[in-house]
């Protein structure tokens, strides 16, 4: 016959988790959750860099190809849509201006999105 010490022993194991453990765990998985935030953030951020020096090669291209059909700048975004090359919702984000006396385009941001 067992002896009455170890059976005591064995149901104490077998009620669950002591309060601490239960602690760790929620400490590890809180841990976890802010590394991801963390880590989509900065994804999120990049991004949106990426795509601002995408339209920002777009336009510089269009703007290029309408000095090659046409031997000038355009002045405006409204010339590179005229002429098909690009329409104001491929490159929200930016603008082209040729002033007048000016030989080479500047490219502006709009809004605050990418700057």
């Amino acid at each position: 016959m067992a002896s009455p010490v170890k059976r005591s022993r064995a149901r104490r194991s077998e009620h669950g988790f002591v309060i601490s453990e239960l602690i760790l765990v929620v400490v590890v998985v809180t841990a976890l959750i802010a590394i991801v935030i963390v880590s989509v953030g900065g994804i999120d951020s990049q991004s949106a860099e990426r795509e601002c020096q995408v339209q920002l090669r777009a336009i510089k291209a269009a703007s290029e190809q309408f000095y090659a059909e046409l031997n000038f700048y355009p002045p405006d975004d409204k010339a590179l849509k005229d002429a098909n090359l690009l329409s104001p919702e491929e490159s929200p984000d930016y603008r082209v201006v040729t002033r007048p006396g000016e030989t080479k385009p500047t490219y502006e941001t709009v809004g605050t999105r990418c700057t």
